[in-house]
């Protein structure tokens, strides 16, 4: 299950917006995403920097997976959406 996060605003125009995941075993924890790649057979790969909090390991990266292949399918469908409207 995705836990419920928020996009921040960034600190200024050229940095990445964090997020913060806000329920669940990681509510608190803020962070944002690096290099963030799609390889030819479809494998998703990350790099994350943890600004607040301590959560750590395979769990917690999964967790970070889902949540950022949900904000991937949003502006996907998002921008779908407004292409053919």
């Amino acid at each position: 299950m995705i836990p419920k996060y928020a996009v921040l605003e960034a600190k200024d125009k050229d940095s990445v917006c964090p997020i913060m995941i806000v329920e669940g075993q990681y509510e608190g924890t803020v962070l944002t995403y690096d290099v963030v790649k799609i390889s030819e057979d479809g494998v998703l790969s990350f790099n994350y920097n943890v600004m607040e909090g301590d959560a750590s390991g395979s769990e917690f990266e999964n967790t970070l997976g889902d949540i950022l292949v949900n904000m991937i399918e949003e502006k996907v469908f998002d921008d779908d959406r407004n292409e053919y409207s």
